[in-house]
């Protein structure tokens, strides 16, 4: 139903007639009221609410605060969503919105060093970790590793380019290199887990 503000139902002579308050039109029916209301430029019209205003500044005052309005402000966009979750998924889709920080980056580059840095995304998959040591040990498999890894193996995925033993875990992997000194140079300078190691620790 059409909110049309204030107005005045008068009986003249036994015939109504419905004013309105802002600029004093009178309409023989509501129904030609709201015609009044939507198309004067005596005065403001919402489109989506079906509601009047009496001027331009009350109307932007209710695109404003209104739930019904969620209008995006991001570089002049100017596009107004039904609701708050269908302008955030507007924001993050076209304007590198971050949600949990609520602050826009500056370009898509910007936003992924952000996330990376931040929200502990891996770089290689884009997934997101609760931590950075969850985000180390996933990135083990997108890192140049075909000299320890054996791939996919439901139990034992790991295994010692020396000795051939095989492991769950890589820091299993990793332990086992630094007890037995036949293996322990693996972990040396330069070497493949060394290098895996330094990756891990710095790369990310």
């Amino acid at each position: 139903m059409a909110k049309l503000g204030r107005y005045i139902t008068r009986n003249t002579y036994g015939r109504i007639e419905y004013e309105c308050a802002y600029c004093y039109k009178t309409t023989a029916s509501l129904v030609a009221l709201r015609q009044h209301c939507r198309d004067s430029p005596a005065h403001e019209w919402c489109w989506r609410c079906d509601r009047v205003f009496p001027n331009n500044e009350a109307l932007e005052s209710h695109l404003t605060y209104s739930s019904s309005h969620n209008i995006c402000t991001r570089d002049y966009c100017n596009e107004d969503f039904h609701t708050y979750e269908e302008l955030a998924s507007h924001n993050e889709q076209h304007h590198d919105w971050c949600r949990p920080c609520n602050w826009f980056a500056d370009s898509e580059d910007e936003l992924r060093t952000h996330d990376i840095n931040q929200h502990f995304m891996c770089r290689y998959c884009g997934q997101y970790f609760q931590n950075d040591n969850n985000r180390r040990m996933a990135t083990v498999d997108y890192v140049d590793s075909d000299e320890y890894f054996r791939g996919f193996h439901e139990f034992f995925p790991f295994n010692c380019p020396d000795c051939q033993l095989e492991f769950r875990h890589l820091s299993s992997l990793y332990q086992h290199v630094e007890m037995r000194p036949e293996c322990r140079y693996l972990s040396h300078y330069n070497n493949c887990l060394d290098t895996l190691k330094h990756h891990l620790e710095y790369s990310l």
